[in-house]
C-alpha cells in the first residue's frame, strides 16, 4: 500500500508532459525479481543527473547500474573535484568518475572486478 501511495503522490506533482516509469525490485525472493508496475522502460535506458547522463539496465539483473542513494555523494564531488587526480575503486559504471570529470578532475582512474560493467562506465 505505500508503493501505492507514493505513486499517486508522484503521479498528482509531475509535470503534465512528464512521463513516470515505476519499475520494482524485490531482492527478498531467491532469485530476485523485477517488475515493470507501470510505463515503460527501454533496455538502455538513459538517466540525466545534475547534467550527466548515465546507460542503466533497470529491468536487468539486480543493480542497474546507478544507485540513487549515492546522488548526494556524486553532486558533492563534481562540486568540489576541481584539478584532482580520482582514482575510483570498485567503479561499476562509473558514475563517480562521470560526476569528477563534470567537475573539472583532470584524471580519473576506474578499477572493478566486474568487466561488464566497467564496459557500462566506458560507454558512460
Amino acid at each position: 500500500d505505500a508503493l501505492h501511495s507514493r505513486w499517486s503522490q508522484l503521479l498528482t506533482d509531475r509535470k503534465d508532459d512528464e512521463q513516470l516509469n515505476w519499475v520494482y525490485q524485490c531482492r527478498a525472493t531467491s532469485p530476485p525479481t523485477t517488475k515493470l508496475m507501470s510505463g515503460e522502460v527501454p533496455s538502455q535506458h538513459i538517466v540525466t543527473e545534475m547534467g550527466n547522463q548515465y546507460l542503466v539496465h533497470v529491468m536487468r539483473g539486480q543493480n542497474h547500474g546507478l544507485f540513487l542513494d549515492m546522488s548526494y555523494g556524486r553532486a558533492w564531488l563534481q562540486q568540489h573535484a576541481q584539478n584532482w587526480k580520482v582514482l575510483n575503486l570498485f567503479s561499476y559504471t562509473c558514475a563517480f568518475s562521470i560526476s569528477a570529470l563534470a567537475g573539472g578532475a583532470k584524471e580519473v582512474v576506474n578499477v572493478d572486478m566486474s568487466k561488464g560493467a566497467l564496459k557500462i562506465g566506458q560507454k558512460n
